[in-house]
């Protein structure tokens, strides 16, 4: 259904017949869907970490710091889609770029973990 969705938006807005407000709506949704994700996925791997005696405090704690950061990071990007102005927006923009390079903390040491334990 996702690929769908997505693929109409696109086909839509390549003939100029999806408004950029729609554009926003779609984002901000994959912004929500996102974080479910992570979340549920961030949680199975911890669950199955702990199973496999190969907890990492470290990962855990930046993993935590970084979906708290993505469960703020969504609030205010349907803020900003609600009631923002172009300087919020572009405020926006900037924090999306920490949140992600907060992101990749985790991310990154998830791949030093692996790759140490299959070399």
């Amino acid at each position: 259904m996702c690929h769908f969705l997505c693929t109409r938006f696109l086909f839509d807005r390549c003939l100029g017949r999806a408004t950029p407000k729609e554009a926003e709506v779609l984002a901000y949704s994959f912004f929500l869907i996102g974080l479910i994700a992570d979340t549920v996925g961030t949680s199975l791997m911890e669950h199955i970490a702990e199973l496999t005696h190969l907890h990492d405090e470290i990962h855990t704690v930046t993993g935590t710091i970084a979906i708290l950061l993505m469960f703020v990071h969504a609030l205010w990007a349907i803020w900003t889609y609600v009631k923002g102005s172009a300087k919020a927006k572009k405020h926006f923009n900037r924090f999306s770029i920490v949140v992600w390079c907060i992101w990749l903390i985790p991310y990154l040491i998830g791949v030093y973990m692996g790759m140490r334990l299959h070399p």
